[in-house]
């Protein structure tokens, strides 16, 4: 037998937390499309540099 987390007991409670969840979700989705916009434009910006010979060298400075 599985013990099973006890939640909230109501339809309206089990309503408001799949809402909840819902926002979590909704707004996590939303951080994740910024996100890959960003890294689209970045794409985008390379794919030019390296078509157009503009390749700079990028130096990693390590600190002491």
């Amino acid at each position: 037998m599985e013990l099973v987390k006890k939640g909230p007991e109501t339809f309206t409670e089990r309503f408001k937390m799949m809402q909840r969840q819902l926002n979590l979700l909704l707004q996590e989705r939303d951080e994740l499309e910024k996100s890959i916009k960003l890294v689209k434009r970045k794409i985008a910006y390379y794919e030019e540099a390296i078509k157009s010979g503009n390749t700079p060298v990028f130096y990693v400075c390590e600190k002491e």
